[in-house]
């Protein structure tokens, strides 16, 4: 009985994958359709071999300058209101020490009513809005800057429960119907950000996001666990880009500043992806 406890569902709501042309696209069968606002950003992390969004130029918390959004389908709306899993993987980068204070949402549809994984109070946040209110389990501990962590946030019509890097860590009550966002323009979930008014993101989330998935079945803590086991599998010990504001060549080292076109510059004064002396940066 157990084998088929800890067996995981195909991601049939959400699956997104980011492209190096900077595009985002829904792979579940549901295939919700992906919008770009703004300027998004898609860099290659090599931690994990794979194209991630890259969040580095919104302001924490800020209207962002560049996310997706994922509209929702009237099969999506029906396998969140009956109990859903929520699975992200994610570095969240902030500028200074100590996580900032404002709340951030690495995704999200919440503006009266819906869900989102963010963070809140300065803790990770799984927030449900269920029995006419929101509902929220917290981690317990503070977000760790610049170190992938895998977030899975289940509701199965009674609870809402969270989990960091497959433990469970957090959980409240939440039984109840699905309060949907009101006042809205359409429904959608925001990848780096929140749902706003006007149809326009809020809240925004400044680090990088690798997976974005949401599956119909409310997962139990065996399932979760193997999710983090297959994500664990191909986060490997090769640093990821540093975040930095600009940047200048070390001419002790002679191998100067190449855009990704392979182009010799003097100076990295622009938003993007350099090779500085050997090493990719990301400059935001």
């Amino acid at each position: 009985m157990e084998k088929f406890q800890g067996e995981v569902p195909a991601a049939d709501l959400m699956d997104i994958v980011f492209a190096a042309d900077g595009t985002a696209t829904d792979i579940s069968t549901t295939q919700n359709v992906v919008e770009s606002k703004g300027t998004p950003s898609i860099v290659f992390s090599s931690a994990l071999n794979m194209s991630v969004f890259n969040g580095t130029g919104n302001a924490w918390g800020q209207d962002p300058a560049g996310h997706f959004v994922v509209l929702v389908s009237d099969d999506m709306k029906a396998g969140i209101e009956d109990g859903m899993t929520m699975e992200i993987l994610t570095r969240p980068d902030w500028e200074g020490d100590d996580v900032p204070g404002s709340w951030s949402t690495v995704l999200g549809s919440e503006e009266g009513g819906g869900m989102g994984m963010l963070v809140y109070n300065k803790q990770w946040c799984f927030e449900v809005h269920a029995g006419g209110g929101y509902r929220d389990a917290y981690s317990g501990s503070a977000p760790v800057k610049g170190e992938w962590t895998h977030l899975v946030g289940v509701w199965d019509g009674v609870e809402a429960r969270l989990y960091v890097d497959g433990n469970l860590v957090g959980s409240t009550a939440a039984s109840g119907s699905y309060g949907w966002p009101g006042n809205v323009t359409r429904q959608w979930f925001g990848i780096g950000c929140d749902l706003g008014p006007n149809d326009e993101g809020q809240a925004s989330f400044t680090g990088d996001i690798a997976i974005a998935r949401m599956y119909d079945a409310p997962m139990n803590a065996s399932q979760v666990n193997k999710l983090y086991k297959n994500v664990k599998a191909i986060i490997t010990d090769t640093d990821d880009p540093d975040a930095i504001s600009n940047v200048q060549e070390n001419r002790s080292t002679s191998n100067g500043i190449y855009d990704l076109t392979g182009r010799k510059v003097q100076r990295a004064d622009r938003k993007g992806l350099y090779i500085i002396d050997g090493k990719k940066v990301v400059v935001k």
